[in-house]
């Protein structure tokens, strides 16, 4: 998982010096997929793991680091969710509403949030502070959780861009259809096998 953290965070870095060689446009989608690939990847190991070492930066070492930088310890789980929402905050700022299929749009990213912080809120609500907040999320911060997944809900079905498919009267068909229609206006997110 952190090959794929290190490959964002040394595009989160480096891009910005390039940024002339696109259109500012192009730039904030790269830049706004790249923040939201660091929180999914941050969203699978959290969820398996509780807190883990948050990386926000290239670690080269021995070029630019000593090793005692690379010695990176847990973060509470609190502060890695935080984190994976303070990444998707920046990744609905930075990337547009449509893109190419099977990339992240802004929607890709609030849909995401909500899935997170519903976790988060869930895991704060039901779950239990253990190891010194390395895992847990202390109960009074259950429903500010539970608030950032609704906002990201309502923005998402503010736009009117997506709802569940109803393309065929007959509900069995439509049910069939609904997992082959590559158009379906449930697709938030997909991704694509092409041969």
């Amino acid at each position: 998982a952190y090959s794929y953290i290190r490959a964002a965070n040394l595009l989160l870095e480096v891009l910005p010096k390039y940024a002339s060689n696109y259109t500012e446009a192009q730039a904030n989608s790269f830049l706004g997929e790249a923040y939201f690939i660091r929180s999914m990847v941050y969203y699978s190991l959290v969820k398996r793991y509780g807190g883990v070492p948050v990386v926000d930066k290239v670690i080269d070492y021995p070029a630019s680091v000593s090793f005692e930088d690379t010695k990176l310890f847990r973060a509470s789980e609190e502060d890695t969710w935080d984190f994976i929402g303070a990444d998707l905050d920046k990744a609905i700022e930075l990337l547009p509403e449509s893109n190419q299929k099977g990339r992240a749009n802004k929607y890709a990213a609030l849909a995401l949030k909500s899935r997170a912080m519903l976790y988060a809120g869930s895991i704060a609500r039901y779950g239990t502070v253990d190891l010194n907040g390395l895992v847990g999320i202390d109960k009074a911060l259950a429903n500010d959780y539970f608030e950032l997944a609704y906002k990201a809900v309502k923005e998402l079905e503010k736009s009117k861009r997506f709802s569940l498919y109803r393309k065929n009267s007959d509900k069995e068909k439509n049910f069939a259809e609904l997992f082959l229609a590559e158009d379906s206006p449930e697709n938030i997110f997909c991704k694509y096998f092409q041969r």
